[in-house]
């Protein structure tokens, strides 16, 4: 009867630990209990013992006086018999990660990296990247680094695993583990007894050695045998290696391609649309490289009813970049097919596709444009839309189509309200208005309704004026001059009032000139860069098998860095030279010396109107700009001007004659944000503003780079 009684009770404790768990993961304060949930630990149920350990680590950072009480009953169960508490004990007394606990924890590490039990060494070792945390100068010194190099040859595969998921934790500022030859012979050697995510870190850690010619083609072959495994991961870790170890070689470099094709196609037989969408990605960035060497399978690309749209659109990118001369014909019909898909992002694509293929591939233009010309007759606004601006990219590529395009593109002027589209049948109309005899009529209709019109629209309307006016001049005489005195007249939009009153003048100052600028010969377009959307091609590639192929950028575009809890410590580094990491560098006289480390820029940062207003409450202003100029470009060019330095607009707007900017930039490294209000008066030629940032020392060298910038784009 004691028996089944204590029973009962262990049973209704363990049911009462678990409310306080369930109520601590909803926010709610039951620190209280602490005394209690320590007096708990004194059991040999280990389902009890993990669920007080939970609640320990969970309270320790926010009442440190009360962790200290859990300490005692810590170190007493890691010398416990039984290696599952000894192990438990020692992860939870390394999770409170409590800076005057170091002393306790580095013993018990110490300890429990000599322990007979696989499982205490694998917890010790991950325990060591987590002291590093708290007291990275203790780690250093202490030969923890040198100790877990040594235990990389462990027996148990899970330990070494640990060592190197620990060495690169400790290690990252260096880049992580460094591989040598023998340790990249040992570690490929016991390849075999890892499982798939622990020979994922074992694949990563030998791609950071650097083989011989001789070298390379024997790990390949080591490494070929997990190209059959099932596991995504591990493939992917694996073709990394071989792109990058056969970089450098070129003559085989291409075969490397060949090779990995097989693994690539099976894997994109999962039924997991995500890791299909993953594989895919990949799969474009390989192709970029070897497009032909994925030719011959196109159909494997082929989309399936079933596919969600966002992997549609990706296999249609990557039937547009397989094409070859085999499958030109069997490409554009299957594209031609998603046209009519539900989804109109799907269906655009499809669109976009077969121009871009008719472009690629000039003999497929004529059959391209006979399947463009039936979508046109099409009921769906969508489809039409980028039918017409598809087109007008064709005909930038091949002007001689320009006789059998027209005829069909302006049936759609009068149907057509898309910006984009109406601003490509603008375009045309101006460009190859010389072939259609109602060219200007038709402009005249739109100038009828100038007002009305979207600011691109309006301006395509200028230029493709002008340029028919020169073509045909008694006809478009009276219909650019009308058009000018609307445009000029416009103050809603400061762009197109002062491309009118550039045309204007330069009609003014010299007729001949004004036909030799907007007039002038443009030879035929070949490619098209905003269609590019491997721009870091070269970063991605040693990025592969991460985020930043599926993002497209590299990981500094998207990763803000965290300064790491070490760095406020002195270096090893900096020891050497004399002073702390962090310290403000003295001159022999006694004075500061000034930082001259350049300001460095993230290319493209991102930061929607909504997060810069946030942080444009949060942030303290730190500098304030001043300056006169001679002139004031438009704001179009000041924004372009301004994104080619890194600096980018998320707002802008005119009230009468002043214009106010809203920009921000990124430091590279610390993702460090600094965001200026910038107002310029026109008509006093003068420039104002306020500049924010997280930083007060970045935020002051990026005021000083901000007003060299602006004044070199407003001279």
């Amino acid at each position: 009867m004691r028996g089944a009684s204590a029973d009962k009770t262990g049973v209704k404790l363990i049911e009462t630990i678990k409310k306080v768990i369930a109520y601590m993961t909803l926010g709610i304060d039951v620190s209280k209990l602490f005394p209690e949930m320590v007096m708990a630990t004194n059991t040999t149920n280990l389902v009890q013992k993990k669920l007080v350990y939970l609640y320990l680590c969970n309270y320790a950072e926010s009442h440190p006086d009360l962790s200290v009480l859990s300490v005692n009953t810590l170190l007493k169960d890691f010398r416990d018999e039984n290696p599952m508490v000894r192990g438990l004990a020692l992860r939870s007394l390394c999770s409170l990660r409590l800076p005057n606990l170091a002393d306790h924890i580095f013993s018990s590490i110490t300890s429990g990296l000599g322990d007979l039990s696989p499982y205490v060494r694998k917890t010790a070792v991950l325990g060591c990247a987590k002291l590093f945390y708290i007291a990275p100068n203790r780690v250093r010194e202490s030969g923890i680094i040198s100790k877990l190099y040594e235990m990389i040859r462990d027996k148990d595969p899970t330990v070494v695993c640990n060592c190197l998921t620990a060495l690169n934790e400790i290690l990252m500022d260096e880049g992580g583990v460094a591989v040598n030859q023998a340790m990249a012979y040992h570690l490929l050697n016991k390849l075999r007894e890892f499982n798939e995510w622990n020979a994922c870190t074992v694949i990563e850690a030998v791609e950071k050695y650097t083989p011989t010619e001789d070298e390379t083609y024997d790990i390949m072959n080591i490494l070929e045998d997990k190209l059959r495994t099932p596991n995504s991961a591990v493939i992917f870790a694996v073709i990394k290696v071989f792109l990058k170890f056969t970089t450098n070689l070129p003559h085989i470099h291409q075969q490397v391609y060949e090779r990995l094709k097989t693994p690539i196609l099976t894997l994109l037989g999962t039924q997991s649309p995500e890791l299909t969408f993953a594989i895919l990605h990949h799969a474009l960035l390989m192709i970029s490289r070897a497009p032909a060497v994925f030719e011959p399978d196109f159909k494997t690309f082929f989309c399936r009813s079933n596919d969600p749209s966002f992997v549609k659109v990706l296999k249609i990118q990557i039937l547009r970049d397989i094409v070859g001369e085999k499958s030109k014909y069997d490409i554009i019909a299957e594209l031609s097919e998603y046209v009519t898909d539900m989804d109109p992002e799907v269906a655009r694509a499809a669109v976009r596709a077969i121009g871009q293929i008719a472009i690629k591939v000039p003999a497929t233009t004529s059959h391209a444009l006979e399947k463009l010309f039936t979508f046109l007759d099409q009921e769906h606004e969508h489809i039409t839309n980028v039918t017409l601006c598809v087109m007008k990219d064709i005909l930038r590529a091949y002007p001689e189509q320009a006789n059998e395009v027209i005829p069909e593109v302006k049936k759609c002027l009068k149907t057509v309200d898309d910006v984009e589209a109406k601003s490509a049948i603008v375009w045309m109309l101006g460009h190859y208005g010389e072939v259609i005899p109602e060219s200007p009529y038709l402009l005249e209709e739109l100038i009828e309704k100038f007002g009305d019109e979207q600011p691109k629209v309006r301006l395509q309307l200028l230029a493709s004026t002008m340029k028919l006016f020169f073509k045909r001049p008694p006809e478009c005489l009276p219909i650019l001059g009308n058009l000018l005195a609307k445009a000029v007249a416009d103050s809603s939009n400061v762009d197109v009032h002062d491309r009118a009153l550039f045309y204007y003048r330069l009609l003014r100052q010299n007729v001949d000139a004004a036909e030799k600028v907007v007039n002038v010969h443009k030879l035929p377009i070949t490619s098209f860069p905003e269609e590019d959307a491997l721009v870091y091609k070269d970063q991605l590639f040693e990025e592969f098998n991460s985020l930043s192929v599926i993002y497209g950028k590299p990981a500094e575009m998207f990763i803000k860095n965290q300064p790491s809890p070490h760095q406020d410590q002195p270096s090893a580094a900096a020891a050497d030279d004399g002073a702390a990491e962090g310290e403000e560098a003295v001159g022999e006289d006694g004075e500061l010396l000034e930082d001259d480390t350049p300001l460095e820029l993230v290319l493209q940062p991102a930061l929607d109107p909504k997060s810069f207003q946030a942080r444009w409450a949060q942030y303290p202003e730190r500098a304030n700009i001043a300056l006169q100029v001679s002139a004031v470009p438009s704001p179009s060019i000041i924004e372009n001007q301004m994104a080619n330095r890194r600096i980018r607009c998320v707002a802008s707007g005119s009230v009468k004659d002043d214009l106010k900017f809203y920009f921000y930039a990124q430091e590279v490294g610390t993702g460090n944000y600094f965001l200026v209000e910038l107002l310029v008066k026109k008509s006093q030629l003068s420039v104002t503003g306020k500049v924010k940032g997280e930083d007060e020392h970045a935020t002051a060298k990026y005021t000083e780079y901000f007003q060299t910038q602006i004044a070199a784009v407003m001279p």
